[in-house]
C-alpha cells in the first residue's frame, strides 16, 4: 500500500461508504445503481463512481425531491469522511529528510575521534582527529611552567571539548533521523487505517460484518533514530562520558491495534475516526519523547559550560618557556591548529543544513503542531552552531598566541611582544560569538 495511493483510496472509500449507508437503509448496490427491491429497477438511485464522487440522482418515476435527498446525504458523507482524512493527506516525505540527515552525519563524522586523540587512543575519522595526534606528539618540543599551563588547559581539552560537541550532534542527529523513521511508518499506517475502513465498509453494502484490526507502528520510533542515524556507518560511540547528554533508545512505547467491529455504516465511521486518533495519538507521544530530549539536552549543555566552551589561559609573555625544536612546534602553530580552526569553521557553515524544520510539515491537527519538534531540536543546533563558531575562534587565537610568543622568545621580535600583549588582551574580553547569550 503506497502512500502515493492516497487520493485513490479516499475515493474507494467514499464509494464504499455511500454503499454502506444505503445498505442501512434497505438499498442494494447493483453495478452503478442501488436498488430498493432487488430483481426490479422500479426506482433505483445512480451509485457514485470508482472516485467517490456523484451518484444520487434517481432513476424511474421518481420525483425531484428524491434526487435531492440522496445528493445531499451523499455530500454530507463525502464531507465526512473528507473531514477525517484531510489532515493525513500530505503528510511529510520521508525521502525530503534524507539530505538532512546526511548533513547531520557530516558533521558528526568529522568531529568523531577527536577526544581519542587527546586521550591518546585510537584515531577516529575526522581530520581533527589527526591533527590533534600530530599536536601531541610534538608538543613534547615544549616545556617550561607557563606553556605546560598552556598545554594542560588548552591543547589537552581541546580534544575532549570537541568531543562534548561530537556527543551533541549524535544525539541531535538521532532525533532527527527518527522524524523519518516516524513518517515513513505513519505514511503506510494510515494507508492501512484507510484500506481496512475501505474493506470494511464494502462488507457492510454486501450485507456483512467486518471485524477491522490495524496495525499502528508508529510507536517507538523516537527510540530508534540513532540505529538509523548509524545506518551509513557513521561513529555513534559516546567518546566523551558524564556529559549528561542523553540519546534516546528506548521510549517503552509498543505498537497496537487499532480494532473495531461494524455492522453498520455509523460503527464503521466511528471506527475509521478512533483509529485515525490513535494514530495521531502515537505521533504525539513520539513527538514529545523527542521534544523532551532535546531540551533536556539543550540544558545539560547550558548548565555545562566549561565542558564545551575552551578557556585559554593567560599567555602575555614568553617568559616560562622552552622551546626544544622550533619547526615541530612552528607545525602547531602554523598548520595543525589552524588547520582544526579552518575545519572547526567549515563544519559550523555547514551544520545550518541539518535543520528538518521545512521537511517535516504537516497539518498542525497532527503531532505536536505543524513542525512537530523542530522548534526545540532548532534551539539545539543553534547552540551547537554557536559553540563550533566560538571554539574555532579559540583555537585560531591559541595558535596566533603560541606564535607570537614563540616569535618573542625566539626572534626577540619586539612587535611579537607587543602583538602578543594586545591579543591577550583580546581574547580576555571574549569571543565576538559568545554561545552563551
Amino acid at each position: 500500500m503506497n502512500y502515493s495511493d492516497f487520493d485513490t483510496r479516499v475515493g474507494e472509500l467514499r464509494q464504499a461508504a455511500v454503499d454502506a449507508y444505503m445498505r442501512g437503509r434497505g438499498w442494494v448496490p447493483e453495478d452503478d445503481l442501488y436498488i430498493l427491491n432487488p430483481g426490479t429497477t422500479v426506482l433505483a438511485i445512480t451509485r457514485p463512481g470508482p472516485s467517490g464522487s456523484g451518484g444520487g440522482e434517481a432513476a424511474g418515476p421518481a420525483t425531484e425531491s428524491v434526487t435531492e435527498e440522496f445528493t445531499v446525504a451523499f455530500s454530507r458523507i463525502y464531507d465526512e469522511i473528507d473531514a477525517l482524512v484531510f489532515a493525513w493527506s500530505d503528510l511529510p516525505d520521508p525521502e525530503g529528510v534524507t539530505p538532512v540527515i546526511a548533513s547531520c552525519r557530516q558533521t558528526t563524522q568529522r568531529l568523531s575521534g577527536a577526544a581519542a586523540a587527546s586521550a591518546k587512543g585510537l584515531l577516529g575519522a575526522g581530520e581533527i582527529a589527526s591533527y590533534l595526534k600530530l599536536i601531541d606528539q610534538n608538543t613534547v618540543t615544549l616545556s617550561g611552567l607557563t606553556i605546560a599551563t598552556f598545554k594542560a588547559k588548552f591543547l589537552a581539552q581541546l580534544g575532549i571539548v570537541i568531543g562534548g560537541l561530537h556527543t551533541v550532534s549524535l544525539a541531535r542527529g538521532a532525533n532527527i533521523s527518527a522524524q523519518q523513521g516516524i513518517w515513513l511508518t505513519a505514511r503506510k499506517n494510515v494507508m492501512t487505517v484507510l484500506t481496512k475502513a475501505r474493506d470494511s465498509m464494502r462488507a457492510i453494502g454486501n450485507g456483512e460484518t467486518e471485524s477491522v484490526s490495524a496495525v499502528l507502528d508508529v510507536a517507538g520510533w523516537a527510540g530508534r533514530g540513532l540505529a538509523l542515524f548509524a545506518s551509513s556507518g557513521v561513529s555513534v560511540a559516546v567518546e566523551v562520558a558524564n556529559l549528561g547528554i542523553s540519546i534516546l533508545s528506548d521510549t517503552n512505547a509498543r505498537a497496537a491495534r487499532a480494532t473495531y467491529k461494524a455492522a453498520t455504516f455509523d460503527e464503521a465511521m466511528r471506527g475509521l475516526g478512533t483509529a485515525l486518533d490513535q494514530l495521531n495519538g502515537q505521533i504525539k507521544d513520539e513527538e514529545r519523547a523527542i521534544v523532551a530530549n532535546a531540551e533536556q539536552n539543550l540544558a545539560s549543555v547550558r548548565n555545562s559550560k566549561s565542558s564545551y566552551d575552551l578557556t585559554q589561559p593567560p599567555l602575555a609573555t614568553s617568559d616560562g618557556i622552552i622551546v626544544l625544536d622550533r619547526p615541530l612546534v612552528d607545525e602547531i602553530v602554523k598548520a595543525y591548529l589552524p588547520e582544526i580552526a579552518a575545519e572547526l569553521e567549515d563544519i559550523a557553515a555547514k551544520d545550518r543544513d541539518c535543520d528538518a524544520s521545512s521537511r517535516v510539515v504537516r497539518s498542525s491537527e497532527l503531532g505536536l503542531s505543524a513542525t512537530g519538534p523542530s522548534n526545540s531540536i532548532r534551539e539545539l543546533n543553534w547552540q551547537l552552531y554557536k559553540l563550533l563558531k566560538d571554539l574555532a575562534w579559540e583555537v585560531d587565537n591559541g595558535a596566533r598566541v603560541l606564535s607570537l610568543a614563540i616569535a618573542d622568545l625566539m626572534d626577540e621580535d619586539e612587535n611579537a611582544a607587543a602583538e602578543l600583549v594586545r591579543l591577550a588582551n583580546q581574547i580576555t574580553q571574549g569571543a565576538p560569538t559568545d554561545p552563551w547569550r
